[in-house]
């Protein structure tokens, strides 16, 4: 492997010098193709040709020569992810021109085997804008059980048959399982929507646009990914009331509300399965003659079935069972009955294992009760080119999902933030999603460091400081952004079920606000929480940082930065993960900069400002006009 330049041409997909226009295109567009090349090397080239791979279809294009490029003009009719690559015949061998965009970026690389990565071009149908409350917004992610009890005794709101209910709020969740590894008794600790009620002003005051709430239905189990009945709320959440005052008071301010919606499969123990005979109804491992029996994909009735990950007490369902379907989609079905009630939309769990004609089902049921409701995806990959069950997604070429989790975000923040990666690497990481989304895409993408799949962000960084660069890096990033209740406070936690603790409310108040003593230092937690405050209020503050383009900077190995630009605004967000404090330059447009933490003045020299950063830190800095 070796740089292109080796025999005289240089590519880079990066660069609208080479490929033209940048990025994901929409289908029927044109786009042109350029490989630069040096004189010396000109007589040895004998051909170039475009290698292009849609589908199953391989198709070669020969490059034409003008006095500048090799190049060629090619348009894309229809949707979907096409492969590229430059296959180059010098001097008797064959060469082939390919990227490493994680170390390289989007520079052709120069290779002798066949069998290299290649560079993907999205082509897209016509996309919706995403309403602007999402895709501009912060989305707080609420698991209810865990965020606060509106008891004033701390009692539940109902008991729960073989389950343990915690005596105190602040233990730390566990699960007590039997020898096989099954979870043997749920855990409760009382958490319900009267309470997230009773906190709105917090998240309110805190900036938030959108709560995004764990599973809500009736389920046996704490976490209530094992729905038990779709049309029911949870006694131990409360009520369809409930709900409804949630979504109403929080609609007052300017809050939103989107569901979990668990549709790949059901509980063992629900009304539609009904293993246990916990319910009236006929469910499908009862009897044959369910109404639910088709439902379900059973290989040695009734004791053999197919669950998700093989876990028994998930049973999958056929999604595209004509009443399963109706059942979900239909006009007096799950997305209508809460649409109705007035929620703004469903995050898909698990959406790899939905197939695509049932999440435009949902789409289009979501859209036609409600034109500014959103359909949000769990993809833990590149959303763009995600392969699952042997079929490749379509999720971000239109009509499908609004928006997804953009979890590789996060793994290539914390690595870099951990000093796992360099700054190039991060910013390789970063372009090489910007290449691939659509543009509205990479906007609505949920940028998130946290959620009850993962480990706690202050757990993966172990510090403060660390974790308040992640969330300046974050928060003041382009379009949806994410929060995971508690993270702003710096809760702790590894894996399941240690990230799905309680949010520390009690113990230590000031000024309304609570922080949690079993922190060995809840002083730094508190400047944490105060971090949070100050970038929500900047985000709400500025336009630019809500609504303007994005571009990334390149500083140094330890530091990393992007502008926010919106017509003649300009904010410039930088992190130093470094121990040290260091001195850079950068080529401004404006006379006076000013930081937006400390309101430091910075004053160009020449066509640039010097500026200091210390080691552990981030400055927010903003032109002024």
């Amino acid at each position: 492997m070796n740089d292109a330049s080796n025999i005289g041409l240089y590519y880079d997909s990066w660069d609208t010098t080479f490929k033209e226009p940048f990025g994901a295109i929409k289908y029927g567009a044109t786009i042109c193709f350029r490989l630069s090349y040096e004189i010396p090397h000109l007589e040895k080239i004998e051909r170039i040709d475009m290698e292009i791979i849609h589908e199953n279809e391989r198709f070669f294009v020969n490059l034409s020569k003008n006095h500048d490029f090799f190049y060629t003009y090619q348009t894309f009719e229809k949707p979907g992810i096409y492969f590229y690559k430059f296959v180059v015949y010098y001097e008797g061998k064959r060469y082939y021109l390919a990227p490493d965009y994680f170390n390289e970026g989007g520079k052709a690389l120069i290779f002798e085997k066949e069998d290299v990565q290649s560079y993907q071009l999205t082509v897209h149908s016509d996309i919706e804008k995403v309403p602007n409350y999402y895709s501009e917004g912060v989305i707080y992610q609420i698991f209810v059980d865990r965020f606060y009890n509106s008891n004033s005794n701390g009692m539940p709101l109902c008991y729960r048959k073989n389950s343990f209910m915690y005596a105190n709020w602040q233990d730390s969740p566990f699960y007590i399982k039997d020898s096989n590894g099954g979870i043997e008794r749920w855990d409760f600790f009382g958490g319900n929507l009267r309470g997230i009620i009773s906190k709105l002003d917090y998240l309110e005051e805190l900036g938030v646009t959108c709560i995004y709430l764990n599973p809500i239905f009736e389920a046996r189990s704490s976490h209530k990914y094992d729905t038990a009945n779709y049309m029911k709320i949870d006694p131990l959440y409360g009520d369809e009331e409930d709900l409804k005052e949630l979504i109403d008071i929080s609609a007052k301010k300017e809050i939103s509300i989107i569901l979990d919606g668990v549709f790949s499969h059901t509980g063992s123990d629900s009304i539609y399965f009904n293993k246990y005979a916990t319910y009236d109804t006929l469910g499908a491992y009862q009897s044959k003659d369910s109404p639910y029996y088709s439902w379900y994909k059973f290989t040695n009735y009734p004791h053999d079935y197919e669950s998700w990950w093989g876990i028994g007490d998930l049973p999958n369902v056929n999604e595209m069972e004509p009443s399963y379907l109706e059942f979900i989609t239909g006009e007096n079905g799950v997305i209508a009955k809460w649409m109705k009630l007035g929620i703004k939309g469903f995050r898909l769990d698990v959406a790899d294992e939905l197939p695509e004609k049932f999440i435009r089902a949902i789409r289009h049921r979501i859209k036609k009760i409600d034109p500014q409701g959103v359909l949000l995806g769990e993809v833990w990959e590149d959303a763009t080119n995600k392969i699952a069950y042997g079929e490749r997604r379509a999720y971000l070429l239109g009509d499908s999902l609004d928006s997804v989790t953009a979890y590789p975000y996060r793994r290539v923040l914390i690595n870099f933030l951990n000093q796992e990666i360099t700054s190039s690497q991060f910013y390789n990481a970063c372009m090489t999603f910007r290449e691939n989304y659509p543009e509205e895409y990479y906007k609505s993408a949920l940028k998130l460091i946290g959620s009850h799949d993962v480990k706690r962000i202050m757990t993966e960084l172990g510090s403060v400081e660390k974790v308040k660069m992640a969330a300046t890096l974050q928060l003041l990033f382009l379009g949806a952004v994410h929060i995971y209740y508690g993270d702003e406070v710096g809760l702790e936690g590894g894996s399941d079920p240690e990230n799905r603790s309680t949010y520390p409310w009690e113990n230590y108040c000031h000024l309304g606000i609570c922080y949690d003593l079993r922190d060995n230092n809840p002083r730094n937690k508190k400047e944490l929480l105060e971090h949070y405050k100050k970038l929500l209020k900047i985000r709400k503050e500025e336009d630019t940082i809500r609504k303007g383009s994005v571009e990334y900077i390149k500083i140094s190995n330890d530091i990393i930065g992007y502008k926010r630009m919106l017509d003649e605004q300009e904010i410039m967000v930088i992190v130093n993960r470094a121990d040290n404090e260091e001195v850079f330059t950068l080529e401004v447009t404006g006379e006076v900069y000013q930081s937006l933490f400390t309101f430091e003045e910075y004053h160009h020299i020449g066509e640039k400002i010097e500026i200091v950063i210390k080691g552990k830190d981030s400055l927010v800095i903003k032109k002024i006009i």
